[in-house]
């Protein structure tokens, strides 16, 4: 059966991940580490690195101590200078790739001019110019390894491509060109300029630098470093003084040669001497003041006495920092001709001569052939021109990039860019940059950012490798959130000084576009940044309530992680949403226990299942359970005594706990917090456990153990209040009163209750809120009667002491619960003493919602409602299978979907994923694995619903196969035990693709509409879970064996509800069929047929929001299905195929008729089976079988024909019965199988 269905095993080893063809762009420092870190980690992959040769312009320096420069793999190399220069740059990078054997996977000379997603294969066209000849490559994840420094620029200058001298850029440079004893200009005061400048006046006759903006020169950073040890101090022979340029000596050498142990030291102390200067980027702080004082006398120290109107030029009145800070090793020296400090100290040999350098402050206003000419009029005569005047900040990157549905990534940065972490971009799946816009580009070296944001995009391709993951793509949400983010600190910042600088794209007062935040933040928001994102409502403020995506919280030793599936709104919740914060903490007070803050996520009555376990959990995954959300030290006086309510430091999840709460999709809570459900429980009901245990611990704090002979006042039939209700009723209570204004709420209690009264002034409880219900309290106690207060207060009250002291009344608060209050509920709940109190759940609403729905909806009709849950599951919309009326249905809402496609196919054609993502906000689980027999029937015995088998495969079209039946106690990874599809359904036709589509059956199937291209075949009922029986729904597109190019099963959850006037559909048929969505008056037979109807009724169904669909034949006859367990429900299923086995073998012998002897029956009534069920039969033999089956059946219809003329000179009293003609009908009776077939001594003597 399985081979006939097409299914083989591939020979590959267990887990191996799918294949992965990968694109660097650039081969520098980030295209060398993917190259490194691929090579390590990954498997079945493909890499290339397309690099074209920027910034080789030679002698430039490093502007970061070197001793923390490098990956960890290659800290051995012997730097020679403290501050490195460019050739030695490059010769670490040759000798890593070197030492890893990284040349394969690099291609020179090689310039990416483009790359295109392509929806429907999940891949990048790319366009290569390698060498000046065009090719195309293609690749799943491209990587933009280029910088964001690329795109170099000439100045904005009059007649510069007029000089007839050598013009160069410090981007660009011509390593071929000497200028020993030629005039040289260099324009511009930035990084690049102050590196040129030194070198240049080793060898130029005369160098005129033209300065048109102020910077800081900084001292050496981590020169303190050095500092530490004598042999580095500024008078060593080893530094160049006042510069503090230290040249590593061999002694220095050796021994982080051979003491690795101190060459870490080392590096961590020149890290730390920078992250600990981060202080002076915020704005005005002691550190900030500090750093401009300690420069500016540094700068006066290095230009020396005089020089003033450079001074006065080149300091800045602003903050360090607001632009890039350099230490500029030489660069003030060499501009000061007449210093004693003229030597160039970059040169080797100390001995050379500097050449004059002239710093001019004037504008450039042309440049004519022979030089430059300023706004003073003065012309500069030069041979050489170098413009170091930077770049054009690089947002989009320097080739053409197209995403989702052809968007233009150079569009969607004008005018802004939107990248999240500076990795990734909205629309454009799979590609990732490294240290993009908003990335580290100002606080610290490159080289660690690099690497931690490399670590996560090969995270993130591993996922997709091991997951079948076709596509990963960034929301929109998560980026504005952090831009808000970064805008907001920046406020603070000294960046946001009124500077002129390209972290600002050279704007004064423009939007920075660096990270907001120190270099350790940056790298630890990269590290620790999950993969995947979920719903929460989080508490902003006063009625600021916002649904945020939030990353999935990751679980710690101890913890588990709980899919919510419902959450009630508390009073709390709403108390803090009207007047808060009150217990919420806010910033300046964070909780002296947890440490949180606003925004915190909100909820704390909720309820789900376990997803994730850490090790030696007792938790399984997907066991239900409730969730006891206090927090409390478990060290104070009220703690050890038991009293957890009133910790010193009590707090909730979902109010005073970063943790998380429950209006959300995910929470991490401790184990000890979890309280296990049965099975049998809803959990659509168990998020009302909490306000229950509320009331549980109020009837404790009463002081009466029995209450049987007691009346007792409730005051306020609200969500607590009615819990008090039915915890008093499960008691055992003498009488039972209820004062509640509101008419929907005494409706309620009327029905648990002996007395509802309405208080003597609705008015002004209602006004007032709870003050007057304190008083009203107290005039109805008995003289030594007992008040609980239960209620929260949202102003102070005034205690009628008089109440209390003419009659003694006793007082008493109730806060909380304690642990024992709360198993104790769960287990009272367990055993059904609360039943009926899921009947005061006034709404369900979905978590986006939350707002309009559910907190506002309570603030403005609060009459109405008496609990309110929430899911972070949307509904799906519903559809009854009715004849027009309004009629009670059973709603769904979608919970899982799991996809599965063919090996040999990357990618669906029409990128379902994407489709399914923005129709149902559900879970997807990707796979590429063949959907194989074993696969689905694995999946149907794990509580999914899905095709089963072939949806093309004409012998179980034909027979109505839909399913599986599966042993899941014997069905191994290599499918061993898998059985005989089930047969559900005989009859022919499917929903799907085909000339049957959009045509629903009638009978006990499910039906679900909504995906994108065609509808599903039909699953069978499935076990019953807890929170409802999950949806038996499966979905098959596409053509070939196993459903196509892709297949689904689905899981949702059972919910209840009504819904108007909608209709059915029939099949065609000759007899006569009610119409679609019509009374049914008339024949639809003609109608039936023709494609234009069956279109037209499609869309009507449509168009009546059919979505999803329950017609059960037990359901029915008014009956509820009781669902078993996947085992249990196998064996029931091997009772019904023996039972329907039998059935079969007993209507055929029937045909033959009681009595029958050898003669009247002389051929055997087929009854051949295969021997064993299991057994999967070749081709030839089920032919062979069929054709012995075909000539059993041939000759018994000859010998019954024979027989019959035998017996048509039988006598009337031996004969059958005839019409009035005499004639007898046996066709007829034949056809209705009363054909009677006499016995020999019943028949007249010569008859034979």
């Amino acid at each position: 059966m399985v081979s006939e269905l097409g299914y083989k095993v591939e020979p590959q080893w267990h887990s191996k991940p799918n294949f992965i063809r990968v694109i660097c762009v650039g081969a520098g420092a980030a295209g060398l580490l993917v190259a490194y870190k691929m090579k390590k980690d990954f498997k079945n992959y493909e890499l290339v690195c397309y690099e074209k040769f920027v910034l080789t312009y030679q002698s430039s320096m490093g502007t970061s101590a070197n001793g923390s420069k490098g990956t960890p793999e290659l800290v051995e190399h012997e730097w020679s200078t403290f501050y490195a220069y460019a050739p030695e740059i490059k010769q670490y990078f040759e000798k890593f790739a070197d030492k890893y054997d990284l040349h394969p996977n690099i291609k020179l000379n090689s310039k990416v001019l483009s790359a295109t997603w392509v929806e429907d294969k999940g891949i990048y066209e790319v366009e290569v110019d390698v060498e000046g000849r065009k090719i195309n490559d293609w690749c799943h994840v491209i990587i933009n390894g280029t910088g964001f420094l690329n795109d170099w620029k000439w100045p904005k200058i009059e007649g510069l491509h007029d000089f007839e001298g050598k013009l160069l850029h410090s981007a660009n440079w011509d390593s071929s060109v000497d200028y020993t004893d030629k005039t040289v200009a260099v324009i511009g005061t930035g990084s690049s300029a102050i590196q040129i400048v030194p070198q240049v006046q080793k060898k130029a006759k005369h160098l005129t630098t033209f300065m048109r903006s102020v910077t800081w020169i900084s001292p050496p950073v981590g020169g303190q470093v050095l500092e530490e040890d004598k042999s580095h101090s500024s008078d060593s022979k080893q530094t160049q003084a006042p510069q503090a340029q230290y040249w590593y000596t061999e002694e220095d050498k050796k021994r982080f040669r051979e003491d690795p142990q101190a060459l870490l030291e080392y590096r961590k102390k020149l890290e730390s001497s920078v992250n600990n200067l981060f202080d002076m980027f915020i704005a005005g702080s002691e550190t900030s003041q500090w750093a401009e004082k300690l420069m500016r006398e540094e700068m006066h120290r290095r230009i020396g006495p005089g020089h003033e109107e450079l001074k006065e030029k080149l300091i800045p009145k602003w903050a360090p920092g607001c632009r890039r800070i350099t230490p500029g090793d030489g660069y003030l020296e060499a501009l000061v001709k007449d210093s004693e400090h003229t030597k160039c100290v970059i040169d080797m040999d100390p001995a050379n001569e500097a050449t004059d350098v002239t710093p001019v402050h004037n504008e450039i206003v042309k440049v004519v052939p022979e030089g430059l000419i300023d706004d003073a009029g003065r012309l500069h005569k030069v041979d050489i021109l170098v413009c170091a005047t930077g770049f054009n900040l690089a947002f989009a990157p320097p080739f053409k990039v197209l995403g989702v549905n052809g968007v233009s990534m150079a569009d969607e940065f004008n005018p802004e860019p939107q990248v999240y972490l500076a990795l990734t971009v909205p629309k454009f799946p799979n590609y990732f940059v490294v240290n993009g816009v908003r990335g580290n580009w100002a606080a610290g070296t490159a080289l660690p950012s690099h690497e931690v944001q490399v670590e996560y995009i090969l995270q993130c391709m591993k996922r997709m490798q091991e997951e079948n993951i076709r596509a990963l793509e960034v929301k929109m949400e998560p980026v504005k959130q952090l831009y808000e983010h970064i805008d907001e600190w920046h406020k603070g910042s000294v960046w946001n000084s009124d500077c002129k600088s390209w972290y600002k794209n050279n704007i004064v007062g423009g939007k920075l576009w660096i990270w907001g935040g120190s270099r350790i933040n940056s790298l630890l928001k990269s590290a620790e940044s999950s993969l995947d994102s979920m719903k929460a409502a989080r508490y902003h403020g006063r009625r600021d309530l916002r649904v945020e995506d939030v990353d999935v919280p990751q679980i710690v030793d101890g913890q588990v992680l709980i899919q919510i599936e419902w959450c009630g709104i508390c009073g709390s919740d709403l108390h803090e949403y009207l007047v808060g914060p009150g217990i919420i903490p806010q910033k300046d007070a964070p909780h002296p226990l947890t440490g949180a803050v606003m925004p915190v996520t909100m909820g704390h009555e909720f309820c789900g299942r376990v997803t994730k376990v850490g090790p030696n959990s007792k938790f399984q995954i997907g066991q239900p359970v409730m969730v006891d959300p206090r927090v409390f030290c478990s060290n104070c006086h009220s703690c050890n005594i038991g009293d957890t309510n009133i910790c010193n430091s009590w707090g909730f999840l979902g109010l005073q706990s970063p943790d998380g709460g429950g209006f959300s999709e995910y929470v991490a809570v401790k184990e000890e917090m979890c309280h296990v459900l049965p099975d049998s429980i809803p959990l659509s009901e168990a998020a009302l456990i909490e306000p229950l245990t509320v009331a549980r611990h109020a009837t404790k704090k009463s002081g009466f153990d029995d209450y049987r002979d007691k009346t007792i006042l409730v005051l306020g039939g609200g969500p607590v209040g009615l819990a008090l209700i039915f915890v008093l009723r499960a008691s055992g209570f003498g009488k039972l009163i209820v004062s509640e204004p509101t008419s929907q709420r005494q409706e309620q209690a009327a029905k648990f209750v002996d007395m509802v009264l309405n208080p003597r002034e609705i008015s002004v409880p209602e006004k007032c809120r709870i003050m007057p219900g304190l008083k009203d309290g107290m005039d109805a106690l008995r003289r030594g009667g007992t008040y609980v207060n239960v209620a929260g207060w949202e102003r102070e009250c005034v205690v009628p002491m008089e109440h209390f002291m003419l009659k003694e009344i006793i007082f008493r608060a109730s806060m909380s619960y304690t642990a024992e209050d709360f198993k104790q509920t769960v287990d009272e709940f367990v055993a059904g003493k609360f039943e009926g109190f899921e009947k005061l759940v006034t709404a369900r609403i979905a978590l986006d919602d939350i707002v309009k729905k559910g907190f506002e909806e309570l603030v403005n009709h609060k009459d109405d409602h008496v609990k309110i849950l929430v899911t972070p599951m949307k509904e799906l919309h519903n559809c009854a299978v009715a004849t027009g009326r309004a009629e009670a249905v059973t709603h769904w809402r979608l919970e899982t979907i799991f996809v599965f496609w063919q090996p040999k196919f990357w990618a669906p054609k029409d990128n379902i994923i994407n489709i399914l993502s923005r129709r149902f906000p559900a879970s997807f689980l990707v796979s590429r694995l063949p959907t194989s027999m074993d696969a689905h029937a694995h999946l149907l015995s794990l509580g999914w619903a899905g095709p089963g088998h072939s949806l093309d495969s004409r012998p179980y079209k034909q027979k109505g196969h839909r399913g599986l039946a599966y042993d899941p106690a014997k069905v191994g990874n290599n499918g061993v035990g898998l059985v005989k599809p089930l047969l559900i359904s005989q009859r022919k036709g499917r929903f799907g693709v085909g000339k049957k589509a959009h045509e629903p059956q009638a009978g006990n199937q499910w039906w679900l509409k909504g995906f994108e291209n065609a509808l599903g075949n039909i699953g069978k009922s499935e076990s019953e879970r807890s929170s409802g029986t999950t949806t038996p729904v499966a979905y098959g597109h596409g053509t070939g064996k196993h459903g196509g190019l892709y297949s689904f099963f689905v899981k949702g959850q059972e919910m209840e509800g009504t819904i108007g006037k909608v209709g059915e559909f029939t099949r065609a048929s000759k007899k006569r069929k009610s119409d679609a969505l019509n009374d049914g008056e008339k024949d639809d037979t003609a109608e039936s047929t023709s494609l234009k109807k069956k279109r037209e009724a499609a869309t009507e169904f449509e168009e009546a929001g059919a979505y999803f669909a329950l017609r059960d034949k037990d359901e029915k006859r008014g009956q509820r299905v009781q669902r078993q367990d996947p085992v249990v429900e196998f064996e029931q299923v091997g009772e019904y195929l023996q039972a329907r086995l039998q059935k079969r073998q007993k209507k055929r012998k029937s045909k033959v008729g009681p009595g029958a002897t050898d003669l009247d029956t002389p051929v055997e009534v087929d009854n051949e089976e295969p021997s064993t069920p299991n057994k999967v039969e070749s081709k030839e033999e089920r032919q062979e079988r069929r054709r012995r089956r075909k000539e059993k059946r041939e000759q018994r219809r000859k010998a019954l024909f024979d027989l019959e003329n035998q017996r048509q000179n039988v006598s009337p009293a031996n004969s059958i019965a005839k019409d009035s003609d005499g004639t007898a009908d046996r066709r007829t009776q034949r056809r209705r199988g009363k054909a009677q077939v006499l016995p020999s001594h019943q028949m007249a003597e010569g008859d034979l």
